[in-house]
């Protein structure tokens, strides 16, 4: 987080006070209207109060993840995903959730590195939320992971020729060697 000095703030604060273009005093609250029957109705439903109660527990959960992440502890912001994802479900707002459990399993330094559950992770995020952007940067990587593991294989099976050359070379040196007159003397 970057943050900017105080200085500089501090003659535009009181430039504006003096200026009278910045009010001291808040104003009147608004006096606020009865509430309806059905307003009351729906207040006092149980139902209600459990949407609130699961809508402040999703954003704590969000909020314990992000801070985990800001502190580097990524053991912790993954269980705190795991947690929002158990509590959620795999409902709108999970992607954010998929996203970085995908990232924290694949990332070479993490320490809950597990690149086969990463991709696990990408492929759902991208198969269930593919119009999202965490969906759609999923389907990317998994690209971009699959051209890079096929590149592996090739550059493998490259390496693997080259010795299998580099020994027929070798095997048709002694043999041109062997057949010359003096027995393999240059």
């Amino acid at each position: 987080m970057r943050h900017f000095p105080a200085a500089p703030v501090l003659p535009l604060l009181v430039a504006l006070l003096l200026s009278g273009c910045a009010r001291t005093s808040s104003p009147p609250e608004a006096p606020t209207p009865a509430p309806t029957a059905a307003e009351q109705a729906e207040g006092e439903d149980g139902a209600t109060r459990d949407a609130a109660v699961r809508s402040e527990t999703e954003a704590l959960l969000r909020q314990d993840a992000l801070d985990f992440l800001d502190a580097g502890d990524l053991e912790a912001a993954a269980e705190s995903w795991e947690a929002f994802l158990a509590f959620r479900g795999m409902e709108p707002g999970a992607e954010e959730a998929l996203w970085w459990l995908a990232v924290l399993h694949i990332l070479p330094d993490s320490p809950i590195q597990a690149p086969d559950e990463g991709q696990a992770r990408l492929a759902a995020l991208a198969e269930r939320f593919p119009e999202t952007m965490e969906g759609q940067q999923a389907r990317l990587i998994i690209l971009l992971m699959t051209e890079l593991e096929e590149s592996r294989r090739a550059a493998q099976d490259q390496a693997e020729r080259l010795e299998e050359l580099a020994r027929t070379m070798e095997e048709l040196r002694r043999i041109d060697l062997n057949r010359r007159p003096g027995g393999g003397r240059p």
